[in-house]
């Protein structure tokens, strides 16, 4: 048995804000969700993220992916023993511009 982990931060899309925006999206008007997947370590930081679904915009794809691995944090799943094991967290960040 494993217990999936979970956010310590709660919702992710709090983890962003209006000046995270890429400048040359905005330039650019460029707005859209992000599906991504993280893989999540056994010490709860974001491993790897991978984009499965694309805004539209390569600009806000990777920043979505670079802004979660470096602020994201979660409680690891455990197995069943209580050791701390890998997961996956799916996740959707959307970016829209203001005014």
């Amino acid at each position: 048995m494993v217990t999936k982990a979970s956010s310590v931060k709660g919702n992710l899309q709090g983890l962003i804000s209006g000046d995270d925006y890429p400048a040359d999206a905005q330039r650019n008007d460029e707005q859209g969700s992000v599906r991504v997947n993280l893989a999540i370590g056994t010490d709860g930081r974001v491993t790897n993220c991978s984009v499965t679904k694309s805004s539209g915009s390569r600009s806000l794809d990777s920043a979505t992916c670079r802004i979660l691995k470096s602020r994201a944090r979660f409680t690891p799943a455990k197995l069943s023993n209580g050791q701390a094991t890998t997961d996956n967290f799916p996740q959707t960040i959307t970016w829209r511009l203001e005014g």
